[in-house]
């Protein structure tokens, strides 16, 4: 019996596996797009309004998808320089 994939392997396993495509980024978010195990296309983002967000099923923002991102990406909140 093999054990299953933690949520973190996964996600590493989707940049290994070249399954992470950034498409937007700007100060105010970043887009990108991961194929799942599916070979279903998600789309996930970071916003500083909205957060991160991913349009799979498992509906958090704990999915491998989005740990994926998360790995490859940094945000921050600027601060006043007053």
């Amino acid at each position: 019996m093999t054990a299953r994939e933690s949520t973190a392997d996964e996600a590493r396993r989707y940049l290994v596996e070249g399954r992470l495509t950034v498409r937007q980024v700007s100060r105010s978010g970043v887009v990108a797009f991961v194929r799942g195990d599916s070979d279903l296309v998600y789309r996930t983002e970071w916003s500083s309004d909205a957060d991160w967000s991913c349009n799979c099923p498992t509906r958090t923002d704990q999915c491998a998808h989005l740990v994926a991102l998360r790995l490859v990406t940094v945000a921050h909140e600027q601060r006043s320089t007053r």
